[in-house]
């Protein structure tokens, strides 16, 4: 009997252990029902934003960088819409090389451009913009839509590239875009407002990089969702899954309104047959840069998305350097241009009168050295005035020598020669004009006569830049003001509403005799419109009176010591009562100045001032 109740007890302890498992077997699993509806219904929204967040991207929105306009409103710079294929490890880690055979195989990739393709996959960084291809026209965009689902992770970016529509033409003060460069972005430094990143575009040089901070415009910002391949789908989806992000239109760049007339700097390029040289056209009563051109020329637009290997090899082995600016960075020496200055700075210092005469027999002696007169034959007796008409040496020899080459230097640098003359692009050079103690401490022996009897005409040491001389006979005919070259006017927005101006910036005056200066300019008028005067036959205009000065520099071949053809120079300035224009002109071995430079100077002044041949009387 015992026995009996024993194991009926035994059978209902057993019995209230089952149920009481399956109680809290229950509860567990009631307890994990509950927490599967909180989380899939309560806060299935909330957790399915989460998961699907990770497909979204914030992509930057390029901004239209802003047109470049010349003075009368035409169109030298714009954008274009700029399709690129790219890649960012960040987004799937580094990409296969498979997937990277794939896409060189469908879209037909160089061998240049695949062994560039696998050294930015090596040497990029998580966050880096590997770039594919560049600025990709119709038929590849076509081909890399058909193929995208072979290319994970690769996918479109459309920027903006530059259009020049007049090609060539002012190539190197519009300049040229490029990619920021890693190098680049690090010296900008943190604190750096630009909101600069790696693969955006800016200006490298000309106005593009001046100015670069007015036409570059602010980016913008998009939620975008994308697929497993890259592809981007529904973005209303996007807004949706980050309904607190809020978009950011880009800002377009800001036009900029240069100085330049668009049409006399297209005059001024066809005119200037010669492989180089440079033309520097400016208003002397406000420094504006009215035309300014350098020869040998380049494509600008080639390096808008990335210039090619081809391309770049070519302007590198060019002997010509058609990437150097001429106009603002080219040193030569003046020749007799330069005598404006040595006879300005005989009269002011009264080492000479204007009506003394000085006997030419076409070459002048001074110790045991003999200077040659570019006439051999000799000019015979020679005031001031025939001497700057006639271009005499031996007149500017014998003042020379009575100034010293510090005086000569004095008032050489009195209208900015040896000193940048503000002109904000392409990292002018500054020139050289020599003095005695400047050659003791570069060279450690002293200064000998000779030399001074050079300097005077404009060779020897001396060394100035076109925009200087342009700078300088502005000076000279406008009485003595000293302007920075400025070439922009303005910046406005699209719709033309003004946002700034660049005015006129005063550097110095220069104090003159003014009874000085007359004679100057009116020799100077006499060089083109007198019988006898170095530029009559050649500079001359019927409509208008011009004055200027030509000039031939001797150049030598510094690795064979072996003169070459002469460089030449004309300096003008229109009209002679009322100067409106000055130009400056350097024709690199184009021989004499009178033949070479001033037809050139004596067109683009007409076409500036209006006149052209047919309404010639």
């Amino acid at each position: 009997m015992a026995l009996h109740l024993s194991s009926t007890h035994r059978t209902e302890s057993n019995q209230s252990r089952f149920l009481t498992l399956i109680i809290i077997l229950m509860f567990m699993f009631l307890v994990l029902l509950t927490r599967l509806w909180y989380l899939q219904i309560f806060q299935g929204r909330k957790w399915r934003v989460f998961s699907e967040a990770n497909q979204v991207e914030i992509r930057r929105i390029p901004p239209i960088r802003g047109k470049i306009l010349d003075r009368n409103g035409l169109v030298i710079s714009e954008s274009r819409p700029s399709f690129d294929i790219v890649f960012k490890p960040s987004k799937m880690g580094p990409i296969p090389e498979e997937v990277a055979d794939q896409f060189i195989k469908y879209m037909d990739v160089s061998a240049f451009d695949s062994l560039s393709l696998y050294d930015q996959m090596q040497s990029a960084g998580p966050n880096d913009l590997i770039v594919f291809l560049k600025d990709i026209n119709r038929d590849q965009l076509a081909r890399f839509k058909a193929h995208q689902y072979l290319f994970p992770g690769i996918e479109i970016k459309v920027s903006p590239a530059r259009n020049y529509p007049h090609g060539k033409m002012g190539s190197h003060f519009l300049g040229y875009l490029g990619e920021i460069s890693r190098k680049e972005l690090s010296k900008l430094g943190e604190n750096d407002e630009s909101n600069y990143q790696m693969g955006d575009v800016w200006g490298i040089s000309g106005v593009e990089k001046t100015y670069d901070e007015v036409v570059r415009g602010t980016y913008g910002s998009l939620p975008i969702v994308v697929d497993a391949f890259g592809r981007e789908t529904v973005q209303e989806f996007a807004k949706d899954l980050l309904p607190s992000f809020q978009d950011q239109e880009p800002i377009p760049g800001n036009d900029l309104v240069l100085t330049i007339d668009s049409k006399l700097q297209h005059l001024a390029e066809e005119s200037f047959v010669k492989p180089s040289g440079a033309i520097v056209a400016m208003d002397p009563r406000n420094g504006e840069i009215l035309a300014l051109v350098s020869k040998p020329q380049f494509e600008p637009e080639k390096f808008s998305r990335g210039v090619s290997r081809d391309y770049w090899e070519e302007l590198q082995n060019d002997p010509q350097n058609p990437l150097y600016d001429r106009s603002l960075r080219g040193l030569y020496p003046p020749g007799s241009t330069f005598k404006i200055v040595t006879g300005l700075a005989a009269l002011s210092e009264g080492v000479i009168k204007p009506e003394e005469k000085v006997y030419c027999p076409g070459f002048y002696v001074l110790g045991n050295e003999v200077k040659r007169c570019w006439n051999r034959k000799g000019h015979g007796e020679v005031d001031f005035h025939k001497a700057i008409v006639q271009s005499c040496d031996v007149y500017f020899y014998e003042v020379g020598r009575r100034l010293g080459v510090d005086r000569i230097a004095k008032y050489s640098k009195m209208f900015g020669l040896s000193e940048e003359t503000g002109i904000p692009i392409n990292r002018e050079k500054s020139g050289l004009i020599p003095t005695e103690a400047w050659k003791e401490k570069r060279y450690g022996i002293k200064w000998v006569g000779g030399e001074t009897l050079s300097v005077a005409i404009g060779q020897g040491f001396v060394q100035v830049t076109p925009i200087q001389m342009a700078v300088l006979v502005s000076g000279v005919v406008n009485g003595g003001t000293i302007n920075e070259p400025r070439i922009a006017m303005r910046a406005q927005k699209f719709d033309g509403t003004l946002i700034k101006t660049y005015p006129t910036k005063i550097k110095k005056t220069v104090e003159m005799d003014e009874a000085i200066r007359e004679k100057l300019v009116r020799a100077l008028s006499d060089v083109v419109n007198l019988p006898g005067g170095t530029a009559y036959y050649t500079g001359r205009s019927n409509e208008v009176l011009i004055g200027g000065k030509t000039g031939t520099a001797q150049v030598v071949n510094l690795k064979s010591r072996v003169q070459i053809e002469d460089h030449a120079w004309f300096v003008a300035f229109a009209p002679v009562e009322k100067p409106e224009i000055v130009v400056s002109i350097i024709v690199e071995n184009g021989g004499h100045g009178g033949s070479a430079a001033a037809p050139i100077a004596k067109k683009i002044i007409e076409a500036y001032l209006g006149i052209t041949h047919e309404n010639r009387t």
